[in-house]
């Protein structure tokens, strides 16, 4: 390339050659080969001629023919740089008119582009398949910087491997983004629900009795919350929500098994939680069962065909009520002794939010429910309804701890979903009472921790 001797003659410069082409010689060469008349980047070969104040080119017509392709790169070169520049219609025009002279692999060693062409990535932001070129037509559209769009096909669009797309190799062994992989995992990532499939179930009573009450105290949840949002009338009749509390009855007692039976008083001091051996975990959850069937009669006590000869169990429930809020808080009395549970999260108890109800049922029984409906009629509708609903709620905090214990879920979504689930169904609870009975939200708002009807 070095003793090739060139001249670019540009359109539209006469200074040097009458026929309208202008001679150019291209500094450090001398001239043998002449562009005259050609359009810019277009070379034809011509006969050696000698030139002023140099001599005739030693190359032959053969040699300067076979040096054509070479010369290309700097006469085209020389040509853009010196004529008058046009604004390309696309990004990247001068350079591919020289990469078309000098090949696909210089194409690549100009542009950056991969020596692949005809390789494909998936394109993450609408799912199809480009190659690098087909890329750059696509964010031309935005537009975006050729350096954007190297960064685009390198760091988000995936290979195909297999015909399928894998994670680009640059996300692959990037540590920050297996950083943040990982930390969701950590938190949000799920194991399979056959986990909870116990060889120790009899039956898999438990197993398919929780999923049923699962699916029914959702809709009775839904369909309160349609009431309290929309408006709209109860879709869920008495008689289904109280064959749902029936069949979470079923999966409470189905939840201790023989395993959980005591065989002697100092076994039933640890399944209690009590004592220095006291198991923790299956106290709790024999806490939980206990309420599960006092909130279950309590919700059935106030409906009119609750039957008269159960009536005498009012002050049997109420004294249980008192019993198991004790037990609830020697519980986490014990989780606090272990540092599991910090002693200001104890400071509340929510089961005293029932002391109210397990008082009257010990002292007052039908006479207290006969009050309470004779002086606001939708009390009853929303005391089953809020019994029903914390019930189910219950029940449903038991199912998230065993997901935990089980390795379905994480701590943290553990956590989260105690926290968060009460609050809900709590305001649910609140808005509904509050569209039944809104004397209680108004005069009558010590009603509410008291159950008492005004002038008792």
């Amino acid at each position: 390339i070095i003793s090739l001797c060139t001249v670019v003659e540009p359109i539209g410069s006469e200074a040097n050659h009458p026929a309208g082409a202008a001679a150019m010689v291209v500094p450090g060469l001398s001239t043998c080969t002449s562009v005259s008349g050609a359009p810019r980047g277009v070379l034809r070969s011509v006969a050696p001629r000698p030139v002023a104040g140099g001599s005739r080119c030693p190359l032959s017509e053969q040699g300067a023919q076979g040096a054509l392709v070479a010369a290309a790169t700097g006469a085209t070169l020389a040509a853009a740089s010196l004529g008058r520049p046009r604004r390309a219609a696309s990004r990247g025009c001068r350079a591919r008119s020289v990469l078309r002279v000098i090949g696909s692999s210089a194409d690549a060693r100009v542009t950056g582009r991969p020596a692949k062409e005809e390789e494909k990535r998936l394109n993450p932001a609408d799912g199809e398949l480009y190659t690098f070129r087909q890329l750059e037509r696509w964010g031309d559209r935005f537009p975006m910087s050729e350096a954007e769009t190297r960064f685009h096909w390198e760091r988000l669009c995936s290979p195909l491997v297999n015909g399928k797309p894998v994670a680009p190799q640059s996300q692959v062994h990037d540590p920050e983004v297996a950083e943040r992989k990982e930390q969701w995992n950590k938190v949000f990532k799920t194991r399979s629900l056959s986990h909870m499939w116990s060889v120790a179930d009899a039956g898999h009573v438990h197993s398919i009795s929780g999923a049923l009450y699962m699916v029914l105290g959702l809709a009775q949840l839904l369909d309160v919350s349609g009431q309290v949002i929309f408006g709209w009338e109860a879709h869920v009749p008495v008689a289904l929500a109280t064959a749902t509390l029936f069949v979470g009855a079923v999966n409470a007692a189905s939840g201790m098994q023989s395993a959980l039976l005591a065989k002697s008083p100092e076994d039933l001091f640890q399944i209690l939680g009590l004592g220095p051996n006291g198991n923790l975990k299956s106290g709790g959850f024999v806490n939980t069962c206990v309420f599960f069937f006092i909130l279950s009669y309590q919700a059935v006590r106030v409906l009119p065909s609750f039957p008269v000869f159960l009536q005498p169990l009012d002050s049997l429930i109420g004294l249980l009520a008192f019993l198991a809020t004790m037990h609830t808080a020697a519980i986490l009395n014990g989780w606090v002794n272990k540092q599991a549970v910090h002693r200001v999260d104890t400071v509340f108890l929510p089961p005293l939010l029932n002391l109210p109800v397990a008082w009257h049922l010990l002292m007052d029984g039908q006479t207290w429910v006969e009050e309470l409906s004779a002086r606001y009629p939708g009390w009853p509708e929303a005391f089953f309804m809020a019994n029903c609903t914390l019930a189910w709620s219950a029940s449903m905090v038991t199912f998230v701890l065993s997901l935990h214990e089980r390795r379905v879920v994480s701590l943290e979504m553990r956590n989260g979903i105690m926290l968060g689930f009460p609050f809900v169904v709590f305001a649910i609870i609140c808005a509904r009472v509050g569209s039944l009975i809104p004397e209680w939200f108004q005069d009558d708002f010590w009603t509410i921790f008291t159950l008492s009807a005004p002038g008792n």
